[in-house]
């Protein structure tokens, strides 16, 4: 698969199978993350790799899924995200802008897991002191997201928007995601 086929097909999965991809793969994700755009190259981004069954549903109750769709479409206990990296920031390191390189990383670990099969949502609403707790996180450090991630039990479908871009369930149970045309975000000099 190409960067450009990843990046039109990629969505945000909020339903999963019950399989758990191999921690190997997943490991390959953050290594993958390792190598995005860094101001100064500076690098203040760490990662927690969530795995361990009781982890993972800690985990999950500090998260807000499908926050546009809820509550129909929340994920049922056979639906659940099975992994998750946690996205924090080393603030010794760097104290703020690091929103961009958070972004640059998020986005590699989400075109590299697509790439490999394997469905992510990135998730900003989060119980940052729960996370800490479970984790056991140093003062110094924060978590900035979430990534859910787990083999895609569901096929959201992209459509054309006329305007609004909140997505949508449909009559079908499909989660629908409005996107903007290329000639209403490009301006051609």
């Amino acid at each position: 698969m190409d960067v450009i086929q990843s990046a039109r097909e990629r969505r945000s999965i909020r339903r999963f199978t019950q399989e758990q991809p191999d921690s190997k793969v997943l490991e390959e994700l953050v290594d993958a993350a390792r190598f995005a755009p860094s101001m100064i190259n500076r690098q203040p981004l760490e990662y927690v790799l969530v795995t361990e069954k009781r982890r993972v549903e800690d985990t999950f109750r500090c998260l807000t899924l499908a926050q546009l769709v809820s509550p129909k479409r929340e994920p049922g206990p056979h639906q659940r995200p099975t992994a998750y990296i946690v996205v924090c920031v080393n603030n010794n390191v760097m104290e703020s802008g690091y929103e961009y390189e958070v972004g640059a990383a998020v986005q590699t670990i989400m075109l590299t897991a697509w790439e490999k099969g394997i469905g992510s949502c990135w998730v900003r609403n989060i119980d940052r002191m729960g996370i800490r707790e479970i984790f056991d996180i140093p003062i110094h450090i924060e978590a900035d997201s979430v990534i859910a991630l787990g083999y895609p039990a569901e096929e959201p479908r992209v459509v054309e928007s006329d305007g609004e871009t909140d997505y949508y369930v449909d009559d079908q149970d499909v989660l629908n995601v409005p996107k903007r045309s290329l000639d209403s975000i490009l301006q051609r000099h």
